[in-house]
């Protein structure tokens, strides 16, 4: 009997889409999509992060929390699981290239063309992006159509879509855990090396019956306190001594047992940590990946320029 999650052929590429299994009518949306039916549509079943069970070995609360000054969503957190264990699947196939998209990820009519035609020249990139919120694209390749394939001089956001090959999938795969940063921080701007580029103009967008991706809006009010299940018991007077506070145990506002009158002078207010750890940190991060994206665009233009592949 075929696999009603699963609408595939031996000589199509595979599609991975991110699925909760509450969201039964986004499903049905994507199987009635004309675009979808060009390629083998596989789906993903989602991580509800309003399911895992804290503290997760999988999860380090206050790595992100110092890099990023905030605490993270559950719905994150899900979103992020959903991403690895898409990656996995595709690695237990013996395709080389995939696509994966959440749910709410609306493609084009002429999708499947562009990403035809995207493919001949594989060669230069690991990770391709199909919809993205930053960019600066610097074309090398005409797709035809108008579209061009480009150098995003600007580290990604979203992942709403995006083309990846095994190479791509292994490097986030070694270094994909503990996670502490959102799936897209981690993918287009920490696996280091890798060859990225983006369709331009975007070959998809947010199904407009929604803005937000179903998985990161469960729960999405809901934050995860490092100090609420990562601090032993008997280290909490320390910490709030430390902050300068006089109550031992963690709030529900703060996490950390911090008054709103004296949090702005502690140096475990968010802000305190941009300016110490994060900034710091992002600042180094962006700039190698800035410097790899801008050298890779020049010597695209150079090895690309006024090449069409018919």
């Amino acid at each position: 009997m075929k696999n009603q999650n699963t609408m595939q052929t031996e000589n199509k590429i595979d599609c991975y889409i991110i699925n909760l299994d509450i969201s039964v009518k986004r499903w049905e949306t994507i199987k009635q999509c004309e675009e979808f039916k060009n390629v083998n549509t596989i789906r993903v079943s989602a991580v509800n992060g309003a399911e895992i069970r804290f503290p997760h070995p999988d999860f380090s609360a206050w790595k992100y929390f110092l890099f990023y000054g905030r605490k993270p969503t559950i719905g994150e957190i899900g979103c992020y699981f959903s991403h690895v264990r898409a990656m996995r699947i595709f690695l237990e196939s013996q395709k080389t290239h995939c696509i994966v998209c959440e749910d709410d990820f609306e493609p084009v009519p002429n999708f499947t063309d562009v990403i035809g035609q995207a493919l001949k020249y594989a060669e230069t990139w690991d990770i391709l992006r199909l919809y993205n919120t930053r960019h600066f694209p610097l074309p090398y390749a005409d797709l035809g159509g108008g579209y061009k394939l480009a150098t995003p001089l600007r580290p990604g956001s979203a992942t709403l879509g995006y083309m990846i090959n095994r190479t791509a999938a292994k490097k986030f795969l070694s270094r994909c855990f503990p996670m502490w940063k959102p799936v897209d921080d981690i993918l287009f701007s920490d696996v280091p090396f890798l060859k990225e580029a983006v369709i331009y103009p975007f070959i998809g967008k947010i199904n407009n019956s929604s803005k937000q991706s179903e998985i990161e809006k469960i729960n999405t009010s809901s934050t995860i306190c490092p100090s609420c299940f990562e601090i032993p018991e008997a280290d909490y007077a320390s910490v709030a001594s430390r902050s300068g506070c006089s109550r031992a145990k963690p709030t529900a506002h703060t996490g950390f047992g911090i008054t709103r009158k004296n949090m702005k002078y502690s140096l475990l207010h968010p802000a305190a940590l941009r300016f110490s750890t994060v900034i710091p940190w992002r600042l180094y991060s962006c700039a190698v990946r800035y410097i790899y994206n801008f050298t890779t665009a020049i010597l695209r233009r150079i090895l690309y320029r006024n090449q069409h592949r018919p």
